[in-house]
Formats: C-alpha cells, structure tokens, sequence
C-alpha cells in the first residue's frame, strides 16, 4: 500500500484583481503613510525657511571661524549663560495640555503662544536628527502614554544637548513657539531647562 497523500498548494491568487485590491488593508496603511509623510514634509519647510531668517538675525552675537562662515552650532555650549534669562521668563506649560490647546481650539492656541518663549515638561518620546539638517536634532515630548500620536517637536537642537536626553526621561525644554496645528507643536532654537 503505497497511497501517497497529496501535498497541499497555496491558493492561486484570484484572477483579475490587483495587488491592492486583494491587500485592502496593507494599501489602505501605505496611502495613509504616504499622506502623513507629504503633510509633515511640507508642514516642516515652512518652519525651515522661517528658521534661517531668525538665526540671520542672530549671526551678529555668533562667532565666525576662519573660513568667514558663521558657527552658530556652539553657542549653546555655555548653557549656564545663555539659558538662565530665557528660562526667567518662559511661560511654563506641560506637552500634554499644549497638545491638547491646539487640538481643541488651534486659533485660541495660536493667539496665546505666538511670539512667546516656552518652557515645556514632557516625557521624551524620541531623539532623532532632524529631517533637513543631519548637524542638528529633533526632540520630541509627549505625555509618554503608549499610543501617543501628537508631539511637541523641539527643533535645531544641537547634538551636545539632544546627546543628555533618553528616551522615556521626563525634560523641561525652552524654546521659541515656532507653530501648533494637527501634526502637533513645534518649538524652535530649543535647550535643556534647568
């Protein structure tokens, strides 16, 4: 008796349809993905832009090496000096109601951050390089729950700073209110508070 049993076959792929017709769900992810990507790319270059305007103000205070260009990346080294007055006088506020500020009124939002000087305790959710800039880093706070989607994003960290945070340590962090919206809160020219 030699009744050999028949291996089983993956299924043929159904016939007329597309990849992402049989893959709703894995294309439905992809275009979301893709959506979020765009929208962060072009959210992100109108902060660039308003970025070198503000520090081509400040060029005059930074110090020029022999090449004739502009080294802003170390004024930050003396953090005792250059913190102290900003951190006086930033207005205090938590990632979360920030976050939740623009969520729920972003116009009230605007109206009551533009132009100030923020001082934001959060739970680092990440540390990264930032999108435009590979020399400066990105640190972002949420309230360190585990499906926390909106960041405050603070921008043009410099790596001696973004180098003393860990990811899941609570921070307070000083910076320029940037801009708020559905991707989150942006903080620009940000340091370590003390």
């Amino acid at each position: 008796m030699t009744d050999q049993i028949p291996t089983p076959q993956p299924p043929a792929p159904e016939k007329g349809k597309s990849w992402f017709a049989r893959h709703k769900i894995m294309s439905t992810l992809g275009a979301l993905v893709l959506v979020i990507i765009v929208i962060s790319a072009t959210s992100s270059n109108g902060s660039t832009s308003s970025n070198t305007e503000d520090t081509s103000a400040t060029a005059s205070s930074s110090t020029s090496n022999d090449t004739g260009v502009t080294d802003t990346a170390d004024t930050s080294a003396d953090e005792s000096s250059s913190d102290a007055a900003p951190a006086d006088h930033a207005m205090k506020v938590k990632a979360k109601k920030i976050i939740r500020e623009f969520e729920n009124n972003e116009a009230a939002a605007d109206v009551k951050y533009k132009g100030k000087t923020l001082r934001v305790t959060g739970v680092v959710a990440k540390v990264d390089t930032d999108m435009w800039d590979d020399s400066k880093y990105s640190i972002e706070l949420n309230s360190g729950k585990q499906w926390d989607i909106l960041t405050v994003s603070c921008n043009y960290v410099s790596e001696a700073v973004a180098a003393k945070v860990h990811k899941g340590s609570t921070v307070a962090v000083v910076g320029a209110f940037d801009d708020g919206g559905d991707l989150g809160v942006t903080l620009k020219d940000c340091t370590l508070a003390k």
